[in-house]
C-alpha cells in the first residue's frame, strides 16, 4: 500500500459572519502535493459548509464543534504565525 504525504494541521482563525458575530477556533487542512493547505483553498471548495473546531461565539465558549454555513461568511482572519 502507498504511504500518503499528506498531514493534517489545525489552522487557528476568527470568521466574521453576516449578522455580526465573530467566531474563533480551528480548521482542520492538509499539508502536501495537492492539499488543501491555504485557508482560501478550503473556503473556494464547492461545500457549503465548513466545520471549525475548539469553537468561541464572541469570546464565549461554545460546544466543541459548529458547522457554519459558507455564504454567511464576510470575512476570515488567520491567527496562525
Amino acid at each position: 500500500m502507498k504511504e500518503s504525504n499528506f498531514k493534517r494541521v489545525e489552522k487557528k482563525l476568527i470568521i466574521k459572519m453576516s449578522d455580526g458575530t465573530s467566531i474563533e477556533g480551528k480548521i482542520m487542512s492538509t499539508t502536501g502535493t495537492y492539499s488543501r493547505s491555504r485557508i482560501s483553498d478550503i473556503i473556494s471548495t464547492d461545500e457549503k459548509f465548513i466545520a471549525v473546531f475548539d469553537a468561541k461565539i464572541n469570546k464565549e465558549r461554545t460546544k466543541n464543534t459548529l458547522i457554519i454555513n459558507k455564504s454567511h461568511i464576510l470575512y476570515i482572519v488567520p491567527c496562525d504565525k
